[in-house]
């Protein structure tokens, strides 16, 4: 729920500055749940930790980020200087 707790938190704050009148409710659970509550209450946005939309539910991509894999000094990946592949296991 990450995604919640860090950005989720300074998106209200930003929203309830730029007007007092703007009421934010945040709301955290897993993806399934944040789907059902869009769903279920027409609720404007939400953020979801996913590689696509859900079935009737539109999506942009903000703020994406890259995964970064550690490993021992002695693996062979160490000093690797090309990305590597989600077919790629350890």
């Amino acid at each position: 729920m990450t995604v919640a707790e860090y950005p989720g938190a300074n998106v209200a704050q930003s929203a309830a500055s730029f007007d007092p009148r703007i009421v934010v409710s945040l709301q955290m659970g897993n993806s399934e749940h944040v789907v059902e509550v869009l769903k279920r209450r027409g609720e404007m946005s939400a953020s979801s930790q996913g590689s696509r939309a859900p079935s009737g539910l539109g999506s942009r991509d903000c703020n994406p980020d890259d995964l970064v894999v550690v490993v021992a000094p002695t693996h062979e990946w160490a000093g690797r200087r090309r990305p590597i592949t989600a077919s790629e296991q350890l």
